[in-house]
């Protein structure tokens, strides 16, 4: 792999990751300012974004040594984690589950 072609997969790399970092703070923005409810009838549902962004991470995950960037990706682990819980929780209805998850996404740096 060449200098251009490496810089040029860690800027796509950095742009999608802001991407994913972006979608995770509307998520939860969305989730503290709505209903349980509200949100369960949410299409795509949060636990349909979180699967894709989980699909994302993988990829990510894989491509990560190739482009020096593995601590970036194993970084993104906790996030898509939390977001799971977060889609879990809607999908279950449960107020108490979804604070939970809230909090946990809450005490994530840079969301």
């Amino acid at each position: 792999m060449t200098n251009k072609t490496l810089y040029q997969a860690r800027d796509l790399f950095h742009h999608y990751h802001s991407k994913v970092m972006g979608e995770i703070s509307s998520m939860l923005r969305r989730a503290k300012l709505t209903s349980v409810m509200h949100l369960a009838g949410e299409r795509p549902t949060f636990s349909e974004t979180a699967r894709e962004l989980e699909y994302f991470a993988n990829i990510v995950k894989v491509l990560a040594p190739l482009l020096h960037l593995e601590q970036q990706a194993e970084a993104l682990v906790p996030y898509i984690e939390a977001v799971k819980r977060l889609g879990e929780a809607i999908d279950s209805g449960c107020e108490d589950s979804l604070g939970e998850a809230i909090a946990e996404l809450d005490q994530l740096p840079y969301i």
